[in-house]
């Protein structure tokens, strides 16, 4: 039998499991930064079938998905490298296009650092994103 603890932090990451995959969905394409919050949180990406492909973690959700996911480039963005890996392409301008017309995201703000890096390994064991390494 579990301990209590272990129950109970199981039902709260099963309950923010939830909110993070039947929340509020944005499209890379259509979304404007003013529309995502700046909080700290995770962060799950989607694909055109609804598949969880990569979950993050980011202390500013808005920045790290405009400037780095979206706009940014390798360097800054782990799933930008895992998007390239996925299209045998080094190519920054595919990666992007591919992005805008093929991802979606959901976040969960999260405030408190500990708490955002347990979840988001939780989460990453849960959904099983392809693109986490």
């Amino acid at each position: 039998m579990l301990d209590k603890t272990i129950q109970n932090r199981i039902e709260q990451y099963s309950n923010m499991i939830e909110e993070l995959t039947l929340g509020v969905i944005f499209s890379f394409k259509t979304t404007k930064p003013r529309e995502v919050p700046s909080l700290a949180g995770v962060y799950a990406i989607y694909n055109n079938s609804d598949d969880v492909i990569y979950v993050g973690t980011s202390k500013n959700m808005k920045n790290r998905i405009f400037t780095n996911h979206k706009n940014g480039n390798m360097k800054a963005s782990s799933f930008r490298v895992q998007v390239s890996r996925l299209l045998r392409s080094k190519d920054e301008y595919e990666i992007k296009n591919y992005i805008v017309k093929n991802c979606r995201f959901r976040v969960l703000s999260i405030e408190d650092n500990n708490e955002r890096y347990k979840f988001e390994h939780f989460a990453i064991g849960v959904l099983n994103p392809e693109l986490n390494d």
